[in-house]
């Protein structure tokens, strides 16, 4: 029987440059055994093999290799004291700046140009150039650097490869040949060729291959039983799914890791939305995962799942999502399949000791469980030592109810402020002019006032509507919580649990009033039953609302923090800030 695959992150890692220096701080022993008892069997770092490995073939990388292997070591024997496994995340071969001197000196290898706006935040430049794969050197040195990096250090359990991401690697990593739209992020304009003579004819699923195929032949020479994980992620920028060519055609030594909702559609009122993200309020998995893991299982590779747990974007600034129901039926789902193997967080939602981690958990442990119910009331009983979880297990239905309305997408998601919603002051001015950035990658904390393009593609009205079901629904369901937990005799899960729901309805509300105004005071012909008197009154229940969520900050500091930043996003400070300029603005209507 193969030995169970659990993908875990360690709280306060940081995607970049310093992953293995704060690994050396938060990779503790306490730490380490309270991930393994929440059920995982491995955590991740990433790493950069130009930074970790040294070969013949491009010396001049990895000069600091020997010092990053022997941290790599230290981590790994503490994984293993910890009766874990060290995996790394490798997203190769890694693009380097366009005026690098590596590139210069090896003209052969430069490739495809990219911007990459995510490596702003994380490397210091936008402008990327790719590692052309199409030169016989760089597949050389790739090869020969993962076999380097295993057999310097021997006992890593793994790699998981992602080869299409927000970082610019192989020639069409950022290059959108299906019209999926994503290459608009990085620059892509309607007709744009690849900009590589050596690539550009080449099909992206062997590009693809060829870099997978590499890898798992580089880290397998060195270390046999090393687990070498292909996540899909974006691959439908490339290829169409479900990629059967292209997963049949890969090596069997490759595990195949699908996203559980990617290629799902979420549907609310007649209306369907494409889920291109994590989401806990699609169950999936999704047509496009189901048919990934059957070809993969068809073609003899074992598969696994891209899942998120504790939550998602949907809400990113608590460190969990009560949707409880939700996960049990994403779980009931993928043991019909057979899936029980996960890389459950990515640089975000890694608390390990949520209610949300205790509920998956005991079902891997127990997956036998069929009765839905019968294993929710179990969970509330055990978590929030309570003789009877009925009241509390109807409460979890209850928030997965009222999420369905949720208006999913980039929009609301990424380009709007709804996670921060308490913290972000209502616009009242003219021109507005700076587009909406991703909330989490503002250089200057600023995100935008085009809130425009945060309600696409809804609109501002249908946004209005479906944030208020929420907020109603949700609200409800809280007080409903409250009375359920009141006999909890696990008080501090129960405290925390309660925070967590009550901060996602203030959420929801500021939310709900940031788009209401918006609408009345740009767009005033979108709502036209939105009338003065009905701005004042939201206004005046969102002052109650700020004072509510500013004192609940205070009591709980898991609160408005967003992980794969490691910052604040939603303070008490912010929030008063907040309520000073809307209480101004109340009071010139």
């Amino acid at each position: 029987m193969s030995t169970p695959i659990r993908l875990w992150r360690v709280p306060g890692m940081k995607f970049g440059m310093q992953e293995l220096i704060l690994g050396q701080k938060n990779m503790t022993p306490e730490v380490l055994a309270g991930i393994r008892d929440a059920g995982f069997t491995g955590v991740w770092a990433m790493v950069r093999l130009r930074d970790v490995a040294r070969t013949d073939i491009f010396p001049e990388l990895g000069a600091d290799a020997h010092t990053h292997q022997e941290i790599l070591r230290e981590l790994s024997d503490r994984c293993r004291d910890a009766g874990l496994n060290l995996y790394v995340h490798l997203n190769e071969p890694r693009g380097f700046p366009v005026d690098d001197p590596f590139l210069k000196a090896h003209p052969d290898v430069a490739g495809a140009p990219s911007p990459s706006p995510n490596d702003v935040m994380v490397y210091g430049w936008r402008d990327s150039r790719a590692m052309c794969t199409s030169t016989p050197g760089t597949l050389a040195w790739l090869e020969r650097a993962c076999t380097d990096l295993f057999t310097q250090v021997p006992d890593l359990g793994g790699a998981t490869l992602i080869t299409t991401s927000e970082h610019t690697s192989h020639c069409y990593s950022h290059f959108d040949a299906c019209g999926s739209g994503i290459g608009e992020h990085f620059g892509q304009k309607p007709g744009d060729v690849l900009d590589c003579p050596h690539c550009r004819d080449r099909e992206p699923a062997d590009i693809i291959r060829e870099v997978l195929v590499t890898v798992e032949r580089g880290i397998h020479s060195a270390s046999k039983g090393a687990h070498v994980i292909a996540w899909t992620w974006s691959w439908d920028m490339l290829t169409p799914a479900p990629q059967k060519e292209l997963i049949e055609s890969l090596p069997p030594g490759i595990i195949i890791m699908p996203d559980n909702e990617r290629g799902g559609e979420l549907e609310w009122n007649g209306r369907t939305a494409k889920v291109d993200e994590y989401s806990l309020n699609y169950i999936g998995p999704s047509p496009r995962a189901r048919a990934q893991i059957e070809i993969a299982r068809d073609s003899g590779k074992r598969a696994m799942i891209r899942i998120q747990i504790n939550h998602t974007v949907e809400s990113s600034t608590a460190p969990n999502w009560p949707i409880i129901a939700n996960i049990y039926r994403k779980l009931a789902n993928l043991r019909e399949l057979g899936v029980s193997d996960a890389m459950a967080s990515w640089c975000f939602a890694i608390t390990p000791d949520t209610l949300n981690v205790f509920a998956f958990s005991r079902f891997l442990r127990e997956p036998e469980w069929r009765d839905e119910d019968e294993f929710l009331e179990t969970v509330a009983r055990d978590y929030f030592g309570i003789e009877d979880g009925r009241a509390v297990a109807q409460t979890w239905h209850a928030f997965g109810d009222a999420i369905k309305p949720y208006p999913f997408g980039f929009g609301v998601m990424y380009f709007s402020p709804f996670n921060l919603a308490c913290a972000y002051p209502l616009p009242n001015h003219e021109p507005r002019i700076r587009p909406m950035e991703v909330f989490c990658l503002t250089e200057d904390g600023k995100q935008g006032d085009m809130l425009e393009q945060s309600v696409e593609p809804y609109g501002v009205a249908e946004v209005v509507e479906r944030l208020g079901l929420v907020y109603d629904a949700w609200t409800a369901a809280v007080v409903e919580y409250q009375n359920a937990l009141a006999v909890a005799t696990i008080s501090e899960h129960a405290e925390q649990e309660l925070n967590v729901a009550r901060y996602f309805s203030h959420i929801c509300h500021s939310g709900w009033v940031l788009f209401s105004w918006f609408a009345w005071r740009y767009h005033r012909d979108a709502i036209p039953d939105l009338d003065k008197d009905a701005v004042r009154t939201r206004l005046e229940a969102e002052l109650r609302n700020l004072d509510d969520v500013a004192a609940l900050l205070e009591r709980d500091s898991r609160l408005g923090f967003y992980e794969e930043n490691r910052e604040y996003f939603v303070t008490p400070e912010l929030v008063r800030a907040k309520r000073e300029s809307d209480a101004a603005l109340l009071e010139s209507l």
